[in-house]
């Protein structure tokens, strides 16, 4: 069985845009509390739900559109990592004197 490119893109796109949205969140989550110890368990617990989630997907045969979903959990905490490096940018910016539109510091 195959799986056609713009369902893999699709599935891994969906997967993304709310794992970037979750690595958002966690971010400014840990930014802003003074005790970063309940963050940084909570990451660690997200950590082990998508490698276990992409793993359990990983086993499901005969279904093309399930090992894609498990590429796409397993790669979802870039997602997030990539959407908590932007918010990162945001903040480093607001003391940096020159950044690159506003994110990217030089």
């Amino acid at each position: 069985q195959r799986l056609k490119r713009w369902t893999f893109v699709a599935v891994t796109a969906v997967v993304w845009v709310v794992a970037a949205a979750i690595g958002l969140g966690l971010y400014y989550w840990w930014f802003h509390s003074i005790n970063k110890t309940p963050a940084d368990f909570i990451v660690l617990v997200y950590l082990v739900m998508c490698i276990v989630a992409g793993l359990i997907a990983a086993m499901v045969q005969y279904k093309p559109w399930m090992s894609a979903l498990s590429i796409a959990l397993m790669s979802a905490p870039f997602a997030s990592t990539a959407a908590a490096a932007v918010l990162y940018g945001v903040y480093f910016c607001e003391h940096a004197s020159r950044c690159l539109a506003g994110v990217l510091p030089y």
